[in-house]
């Protein structure tokens, strides 16, 4: 049951619920998210409006807008579906999947004192008021869910987010005094997913060309700078989503950069690649030099 009082139907509401669609998007948004996020915006009980909402939906869903939208959807499964039956009759996927038996069988148990990891301020959030939200809506599937606590997180006031900013420093200092702790009783420190980080890892090159940045990579940094109070696991998806939607002009700049990017890393790969040569070429001079006056003093012999 809605917390808000009943109210008459909002005169600009078509335009509202087109930018619901668009903001969550097709293929996560649903009814009930829909209504929620309605009754969010107009501070009024939409019970008494369920069928205005769904003319208006119906309406929508036959726009030239919403019907690419749905197109593109649709496109993007049967894609992924023909993606996944290429792969289960591909005659390496059973080699991969007896791979991958191996490595689980390999993973280590985390020991029973080893530490909790640290929460973030998001994940505390979450923790603190999942069963709030759960409790108001228990139609709510998992995924609407989270969806809906992090249209939460974006609505809380700044004081509040520094006040789970707090909690978080908190239980991350909690973490390093029992990880010091774990460590003087000898317990071995592990990566995530189980194994053991006592591997030597190869040291990359410090002068090696930094690779080309990809024009995605470009405007997902650009998103993040633009959206940085929202969790990055929730910028990296609304990114992608933004991306998608996004005309062949409007990607031009960042394909512009990567374009540039990419020049620069062919002109430090070739400049590299001269300097490795003259290297080679001194080396192997020094080496005929050593070569003829160890055969000069054998021959004097």
């Amino acid at each position: 049951m809605s917390a808000f009082p009943a109210g008459p139907i909002p005169p600009d509401l078509e335009k509202s619920m087109l930018e619901i669609m668009r903001d969550v998007g097709l293929s996560t948004l649903s009814k009930n998210t829909l209504r929620r996020r309605l009754e969010a915006k107009y501070k009024m009980d939409f019970a008494q409006h369920t069928t205005e909402l769904d003319r208006l939906v119906g309406k929508l869903m036959t726009t030239p807008e919403i019907q690419r939208e749905l197109a593109k959807i649709q496109k993007e499964k049967e894609d992924v579906g023909a993606r996944r039956l290429k792969r289960e009759h591909s005659p390496s996927s059973a080699k991969k999947s007896k791979g991958k038996e191996g490595k689980r069988e390999k993973k280590e148990k985390r020991p029973d004192d080893y530490p909790k990891g640290a929460l973030s301020p998001y994940i505390i959030f979450v923790n603190e008021n999942r069963e709030k939200v759960k409790a108001k809506h228990p139609e709510m599937k998992n995924t609407e869910l989270l969806s809906e606590m992090g249209s939460l997180w974006k609505q809380i006031s700044e004081a509040e987010k520094n006040r789970y900013q707090k909690l978080a420093d908190e239980d991350k200092l909690r973490y390093d005094r029992e990880m010091a702790a774990y460590v003087a009783r000898g317990g071995a420190v592990l990566k995530r997913g189980g194994k053991k980080a006592n591997k030597v890892k190869k040291e990359k090159d410090p002068k090696a060309p930094k690779r080309p940045l990809t024009a995605y990579f470009f405007f997902a940094s650009d998103y993040r700078a633009k959206h940085a109070d929202i969790p990055a696991k929730q910028q990296m998806s609304e990114a992608g989503v933004a991306w998608g939607k996004m005309s062949a002009d409007e990607k031009r700049p960042y394909e512009e950069l990567a374009a540039k990017d990419r020049k620069r890393y062919e002109m430090e790969c070739a400049g590299r690649g001269s300097k490795s040569s003259q290297s080679k070429a001194a080396d192997s001079a020094s080496s005929s030099s050593a070569d003829s006056s160890s055969s000069d003093s054998d021959e004097s012999d």
